[in-house]
């Protein structure tokens, strides 16, 4: 009696184990590709044309930015006619000197304009993106009215002279920001914050491509 209640529990034993055995081979294998979550939990991305969409909607990504206190001047010679008369007769030089100086706080934002971003620039690979960025740009130069002082103003000056010293500021800001280059920084850190942002997306790999080199950023 105990024998045969032995052998009816090891055959019970060996059943499950091999039931065991069998549901294992049956979920390594998979033959009829069911998702068992989570043991086959899979990364899961928008597919390109949506990853694209996203991504120019971002527009102007700004990665740098410049700030400046510049000066502008600007200095004629004034005669009224009577003074032009009498220099004309050798009789005397009645002239003015006439001088605007112009003090303005500017700001200048360069970085990548993602707007313009072609469907073949991006590309999508499981978790993986390709994307080829733009050359960085120079978005704008900004200097508001209430950040310029006339710190100089002899003379008569017209409104649109004055404009146009203020013009003339803002190029002066974008020059010198171009010397200090205000271009490779943006583009270096423009790159290495996207690379941040896609991986936030949900990609474990970024590959970034432009004609000069490819920077790989991984976790």
């Amino acid at each position: 009696m105990i024998k045969e209640l032995i052998k009816a529990k090891m055959a019970v034993s060996i059943a499950g184990i091999a039931a065991l055995v069998i549901c294992f081979l049956f979920l390594v294998t998979n033959p009829f590709h069911w998702n068992f979550l989570p043991f086959n939990r899979q990364l899961t991305i928008d597919k390109t044309e949506n990853v694209v969409e996203k991504i120019r909607k971002i527009a102007e990504f700004s990665s740098a930015n410049y700030y400046e206190e510049i000066v502008i001047k600007e200095s004629r010679v004034y005669q009224s006619r009577v003074g032009k008369a009498l220099n004309w007769m050798h009789l005397g030089n009645d002239s003015t000197k006439e001088e605007l100086v112009i003090i303005g706080k500017g700001r200048l934002r360069a970085g990548f304009n993602l707007e313009s971003l072609k469907d073949e620039d991006i590309k999508v690979d499981t978790d993986t993106l390709y994307i080829t960025l733009p050359k960085v740009e120079i978005f704008d130069v900004i200097i508001n009215p209430s950040d310029c002082e006339n710190f100089v103003e002899e003379g008569k000056w017209t409104h649109e002279e004055v404009v146009a010293l203020q013009l003339q500021a803002k190029e002066q800001i974008k020059q010198n920001a171009i010397e200090y280059d205000i271009l490779t920084m943006a583009e270096k850190h423009g790159k290495e914050k996207l690379s941040a942002l896609f991986r936030n997306l949900g990609f474990s790999k970024v590959i970034i491509m432009d004609k000069d080199a490819i920077i790989n950023n991984q976790d």
